[in-house]
């Protein structure tokens, strides 16, 4: 029986090994790869001349700065959530 669960053990961690390791890839592309894209939105924005905008587009403007501001706040917390489950 002792086998059994030495061997039992070795895998459940190898398992926990693999999934952290698998945590890590999808913390790097949030942090990395999906991140840079948004971050040079919220850029864009910022240095838009709003006052050149029609009244139209810039009710759309606005749409487009909440909308980007939630991903960036969604990608901040998954890369904060999976830090502290790998780590």
């Amino acid at each position: 029986m002792r086998v059994i669960d030495i061997s039992e053990r070795k895998n459940r961690e190898k398992q926990i090994k693999k999934q952290n390791e698998q945590l890590r890839k999808i913390l790097w592309i949030q942090s990395h790869r999906t991140r840079q894209p948004v971050a040079s939105i919220l850029g864009l924005i910022h240095i838009l001349d709003k006052k050149s905008l029609t009244e139209d587009n810039q009710k759309i403007f606005q749409m487009l700065q909440v909308e980007a501001d939630k991903l960036d706040n969604v990608i901040r917390e998954t890369v904060i959530r999976t830090n502290s489950i790998v780590k």
